[in-house]
């Protein structure tokens, strides 16, 4: 039997992909091939036009298949694929991709299409940096040993920062909004001006976050289940009638990507 000859290399980049093919035995450079990604780096929109933050930098995963089916081949011209021993595959530095349980990109599912977290993350997407250096000031606060391996300071770029906006960033967001404080937010005060923003916050909370509506309540100055249950529901309806409530609705999923 004779020994495999080859073996092949696939370098994910930030526009491109390259395929590499070597001699096992001189380690010689025999075939390349490359070819940049349909959709490029994201940007500015998803590829239903929904739009994108500052700051954000996705790719599509589609591009990572769709790429294989053009620079394989023509690395393999001429060649017995049962000749290549292995494959080496390397992407850019911090891609975080959430999947399904079986691999499936949570972006090719149809709910999750126009969701902006579902698609892969670049190491220059950075809307994450305020989690980011929240997590830098913890780390330094307790004297992590892992800051030192990352040049002392953690990356927005990193899995760590990434996660869905926490119930605190959508309090903020709204308080803002309203010219509130957190403290009013949270507070037992039932007049429209803080009801409507806290039952807007709740409403985003539930639907946008794995925060139970118990949670919630709890979050909110210990508000049941069923409190939190009415402001979902009122906020859903007028989230669907109201264009002003839409609106705030639409600027809230833009700015956190959701």
């Amino acid at each position: 039997m004779l020994k495999p000859k080859y073996t092949l290399g696939l370098d994910y980049g930030t526009l491109s992909a390259r395929a590499l093919l070597l001699d096992i035995e001189s380690g010689e450079e025999l075939a390349t091939a490359a070819m940049d990604f349909p959709h490029g780096v994201m940007d500015e929109t998803l590829p239903d036009g929904t739009p994108l933050g500052p700051d954000w930098a996705l790719q599509h995963p589609q591009d990572y298949l769709d790429v294989l089916g053009v620079i394989i081949p023509q690395v393999l011209a001429g060649i017995n694929p049962a000749d290549v021993a292995g494959l080496g595959v390397d992407f850019t530095a911090s891609t975080v991709l959430p999947c399904l349980g079986d691999g499936t990109p949570l972006c090719f599912l149809p709910e999750y299409q126009n969701a902006p977290h579902a698609y892969a993350k670049l190491w220059k997407h950075h809307a994450a940096q305020p989690h980011a250096t929240k997590l830098n000031e913890i780390a330094e606060a307790r004297g992590e040993e892992f800051l030192r391996y990352y040049g002392g300071v953690g990356s927005s770029g990193g899995a760590g920062p990434q996660p869905p906006p926490a119930l605190q960033d959508i309090e903020a967001h709204f308080a803002a909004q309203a010219r509130l404080t957190p403290e009013q937010m949270r507070s037992p005060c039932r007049s429209r001006h803080v009801a409507f923003p806290r039952q807007l916050a709740m409403y985003c909370s539930h639907r946008f976050t794995r925060a139970s509506m118990e949670s919630i309540g709890h979050y909110y100055g210990g508000r049941d289940h069923s409190t939190v249950k009415y402001a979902c529901e009122k906020m859903a309806v007028l989230a669907e009638r109201d264009e002003q409530t839409a609106r705030l609705v639409a600027d809230f999923r833009e700015k956190y990507g959701v």
